[in-house]
């Protein structure tokens, strides 16, 4: 029985057809990538290898390549997803033996280490050139693909069972025919077609070729000529790959993407007039209440100052609050005409040092707040590409929560940093104050939520703040979101 190589890196895949390959009775070598399999190929010198033909490390392509190099009658199998046919274009010149579709099905796998081991025998019982010719012939003929060969001047002079299979003919019909006879390019490629065997070039192009119920496919051929000692080609190889479905499906594909398009561009439309109409809408609120609100807080501060001692404690009481209402409703008509203004600003991408916007902002925090002693980390030359007021905004709104989380901290302390994350930089502000229950993690990016911790206090803004954030961090393509643990800090990462 001969010894087996199987390389596969998917664990998957693997271990089923590793199964499958013991259960026949072959000694089982295995590797879970080509670097592995190629040293364990110079060790043992297998008899056959399976090979994955596109792995990240030395894909099968590669390998086959290494392996030939070493040992020319090893038998190599590629298994091939569907979506990798166009990598079979670049194993016709390593002398590949099989291709197997993924997932492998063991009467398939059963059936082509069967032709493998008919082929070893052959191969170890072969001892003159014409018994190697044969095994030459019998390869090309079981090549999945159409196989041409013409002399100098284009005249047919073999044709592998593929082509009469296709095209219903036999052989005698299809030899010293011209090979336009065969195949037709397209009008574009005609010239350059004919110019190959003119100037003994290397061609690549699609062909049209009529098969046996007359019916035109598409065949992707690469011409590769022969060339003699005076540089000139004796003979020129055709191989040719049906591509037909692929072309039908390329096509469906286009006018899928041609349809989506046409309703991304519409339901953008539909977007851009709804956000104006949202934005006219926010507008005309904002100012309509800005009136009354106005003349609510003067005649608030004119009762205060004129009429405190006849309205008692009741009235004066009541009056306060009416006075910290109007304050309030006012801090949230502006929050909600500066989070309009911030959706409708286009941004202007640039070098932006995160690192230094936020010491800046730390600064400005800091004279605000004189009483309160806070250690801030900040981790230097953090930079990015971005919108610079922009990603401002958002640097003050999550330093601005941090700020509030921590009031009550004995020993509050405020870092800015980042981490990789999938090969992707996640920035991110961490405090280490109240924190929140993350059960209400889903309301700190929605307007009026609260995150309650477990005094029942707000522990973060009343909702703008955050939603400025959000909506800024989404328009440059990235994305934020927090952890948090009651009594234990929070975590507002966010990605660019």
């Amino acid at each position: 029985m001969y010894t087996v190589l199987y390389i596969e890196d998917s664990p998957n895949a693997f271990a089923q057809t590793a199964k499958m390959i013991s259960r026949l009775g072959y000694f089982l070598y295995v590797a879970e990538n080509g670097h592995e399999g190629l040293r364990i190929c110079q060790e043992v010198r297998p008899d056959i290898i399976i090979s994955d033909i596109s792995m990240s490390v030395l894909s099968g392509i590669e390998l086959a390549r290494e392996v030939r190099m070493i040992d020319e009658n090893v038998q190599i199998i590629l298994t091939v997803n569907n979506s990798e046919s166009e990598l079979l274009l670049n194993t016709f010149d390593l002398n590949v033996n099989y291709y197997l579709a993924k997932p492998i099905k063991a009467e398939q796998l059963t059936k082509t280490l069967q032709h493998c081991s008919q082929q070893l025998d052959k191969i170890k019982s072969l001892s003159s050139h014409n018994e190697s010719h044969q095994l030459l012939i019998e390869a090309l003929n079981r090549c999945p693909n159409i196989v041409t060969i013409t002399d100098a001047n284009g005249s047919i002079q073999y044709v592998n069972s593929k082509v009469c299979s296709v095209t219903g003919k036999n052989k005698k019909e299809l030899l010293k025919q011209h090979i336009s006879w065969l195949f037709e390019p397209s009008l574009e490629s005609r010239e350059s077609f004919k110019n190959a065997f003119i100037h003994s070039s290397e061609w690549k192009g699609e062909l049209f070729l009529k098969n046996s119920e007359n019916n035109e496919i598409i065949e992707e051929t690469i011409i590769s000529p022969v060339i003699d000692g005076n540089g000139r080609a004796d003979y020129f190889i055709l191989f040719s790959e049906d591509i037909t479905s692929r072309k039908a499906t390329e096509e469906e594909v286009r006018k899928l993407n041609a349809e989506l398009e046409y309703r991304v561009l519409r339901r953008n439309a539909l977007l851009d007039a709804t956000n104006r109409e949202l934005d006219e809408f926010c507008d005309a609120i904002s100012h309509e209440l800005c009136g009354p609100l106005s003349r609510l807080q003067g005649l608030s501060k004119a009762l205060c100052e004129d009429f405190t001692d006849k309205l008692g404690d009741n009235g004066n009481d009541y009056l306060h609050r009416i006075s910290q209402t109007s304050i309030q409703l006012k801090q949230i008509i502006d929050a909600l005409i500066k989070l309009t203004q911030l959706t409708r600003r286009s941004i202007l991408v640039q070098d932006v040092n995160l690192s230094s916007i936020c010491a800046d902002v730390v600064q400005k925090l800091m004279s605000s707040n004189k009483d309160q002693v806070i250690k801030f980390f900040i981790a230097p030359d953090i930079t990015v590409k971005g919108d610079k007021a922009l990603l401002k905004v958002v640097i003050e709104s999550l330093l601005s929560n941090a700020m509030k989380n921590i009031e009550e901290h004995n020993a509050p302390q405020i870092e800015f940093g980042v981490a990789r994350s999938n090969e992707k930089s996640v920035y991110f502000i961490r405090d280490n104050g109240c924190g929140f229950d993350s059960k209400y993690s889903d309301k700190l990016f929605k307007l009026f939520s609260h995150t309650h911790h477990s005094s029942d206090k707000p522990a973060t803004t009343s909702g703008t703040e955050l939603v400025a954030a959000q909506r800024i961090i989404q328009r440059h393509g990235g994305r934020i979101w927090a952890e948090g643990e009651l009594e234990k800090g929070s975590t507002f990462y966010f990605t660019i």
